[in-house]
């Protein structure tokens, strides 16, 4: 009987010992990254106020109900290990569409927007400490606010570095936060602030399931007005503790925002539903290298 219970013990500190996740969600060095996004997004737009005040030209398009539809492919390659200990980091926009219905229209494919992106290559640098450093942005839709902007989002994301050597027990949550301010031309520039709480619910052949929890606010010190915008929502990610990757993570959020307009506001409802899917494997340079 004691042997037993000596096992019994030994067996379930092994066993709580599994249920233990720490994450890393960064580019390892030589990888190729897959990861493809779809965004559905449905928003309902109404003007209250004096209409009669308002802007001839939006006086008859309210109330508006507006569908999108986003489609992402990004492809990342990251480097072989310099003897500095970083190694580049190279993220090509293979696929951006973006596509619209108002007022239960088909949808159309839109020119402008996130399709805008397609062809972009940015380039950078990925620090021992997981940060990563911008470099470059090029392609057709790499205009000069396009680059700004990401040098902006690097630099910020540098700071943050979530995610690196964060352990949670399955039953724990995780709060994050991510400040950022995000410059937008000449116009000004747009404050982002989310809070993520992820909750771990449990771990199965190394494959662990995070419920999330999200609450943003964002706003703007744009010259013509100034925007606050307010969201909340919920999802779920896997994580690979092996490949150290979240194949998939789906969320739903509901963000409310009012925009002041002559005579009025611009009460915009948007809800949006995110699928996100992530692969990984070694390069050919890697795997010629006896890299595991």
């Amino acid at each position: 009987m004691k042997h037993v219970l000596i096992l019994l013990v030994l067996f379930t500190q092994q066993a709580i010992g599994e249920q233990t996740v720490e994450l890393s969600l960064g580019y390892q060095e030589s990888s190729n990254y897959r990861i493809e996004q779809e965004i559905l997004s449905e928003i309902k737009m109404d003007y209250s106020g004096d209409l009669d005040a308002a802007p001839s030209e939006i006086q008859s398009q309210f109330p508006m109900n507006l569908k999108m539809k986003q489609e992402t492919l990004q492809l990342i390659e990251t480097g072989n290990l310099e003897s500095n200990n970083t190694y580049p980091v190279s993220m090509v926009v293979e696929k951006s569409k973006t596509y619209a219905s108002i007022n239960g229209a088909d949808f159309v494919a839109q020119p402008s927007g996130a399709s805008r992106l397609e062809g972009v290559t940015i380039k950078g640098i990925i620090h021992p400490d997981g940060k990563m450093e911008y470099k470059s942005a090029s392609g057709e839709g790499a205009t000069d606010d396009l680059k700004s902007m990401m040098r902006s989002i690097f630099e910020q994301m540098a700071n943050s570095n979530l995610m690196a050597g964060k352990s949670v027990e399955v039953g724990e949550t995780v709060p994050f936060k991510l400040p950022m301010s995000i410059p937008v031309g000449n116009m000004g520039s747009v404050n982002f602030e989310m809070e993520m709480r992820y909750t771990l619910e449990k771990v199965v052949n190394d494959i662990a399931n995070f419920k999330i929890n999200f609450s943003a606010i964002v706003s703007s010190d744009f010259k013509e007005a100034n925007i606050n915008i307010t969201g909340s929502g919920s999802g779920l990610m896997t994580y690979n503790t092996l490949k150290k990757i979240p194949p998939l993570m789906t969320s739903e959020m509901q963000m409310d925002l009012k925009v002041p307009i002559k005579g009025g506001y611009l009460e915009i409802t948007s809800i949006s539903n995110s699928n996100i899917r992530t692969s990984v494997e070694k390069s050919l340079t890697s795997q010629a290298n006896g890299t595991p």
